[in-house]
């Protein structure tokens, strides 16, 4: 039999926008991994001034709304088959 170890964290790439007050858009993310493969994504507000809404903060492609304008940072976690992130 051959195992295999998987200690290393997915990588991620991902396109960034511009949020204007009731109007979205749409982020893509792709999760690298080679070792385990990618089982999900987990979006979240860190912070900003409104609220944010994600199509879906789970699969790797989501529309995001701000319910009003400003600054917003939004964390995005791959996790890979290994429950690794």
């Amino acid at each position: 039999m051959t195992y295999k170890i998987d200690s290393i964290a997915p990588i991620i790439q991902m396109e960034t926008g511009t949020i204007y007050k009731n109007t979205g858009f749409t982020m893509t993310t792709t999760g690298i991994d080679t070792t385990a493969g990618i089982s999900g994504y987990q979006r979240s507000k860190i912070s900003g001034t409104g609220t944010i809404t994600f199509g879906s903060a789970t699969n790797n492609q989501t529309t995001i709304l701000a319910s009003t304008g400003g600054t917003y940072v939004i964390q995005l976690k791959a996790i890979d088959n290994a429950n690794l992130s």
